[in-house]
């Protein structure tokens, strides 16, 4: 009983998805089956709907992200992890905006543990 309505729920939350999130859920359930179970895979589908919704690109990033295995727990937030440069690029400066074919990493802005005094 209870797994039914559990079922029933997650059910009506796929139903109020966009096509390109349902596209993208399929896809990773594809690339990781075990992924079906995990309730983090409709979060990661969403986030790569938004980046790339036609699954013109990301596809195949995600395809070589599950060459490796991913660990036993939290299937989706670890491929959500091996995902992440895409999913939140940094664009190269003159870049267009519009292509998402070379995203880069932001690199750690550095910080001091302390602030000079000026004056005294």
């Amino acid at each position: 009983m209870i797994e039914a309505r559990a079922q029933h729920r997650l059910d009506d939350l796929l139903a109020e998805e966009s096509s390109p999130v349902l596209d993208w859920l399929a896809w990773i359930r594809e690339a990781v089956p075990a992924t079906a179970e995990d309730p983090g895979t409709i979060r990661v589908a969403r986030e790569c709907a938004k980046v790339d919704p036609a699954g013109v690109w990301l596809p195949r990033r995600l395809r070589e992200q599950t060459t490796r295995p991913l660990p036993d727990d939290h299937k989706a937030d670890a491929l959500r992890y091996r995902l992440e440069r895409w999913l939140n690029p940094v664009w190269k400066n003159g870049r267009d905006r519009t292509s998402r074919s070379e995203p880069l990493r932001a690199a750690p802005k550095p910080t001091t543990s302390h602030s000079p005094r000026i004056g005294g």
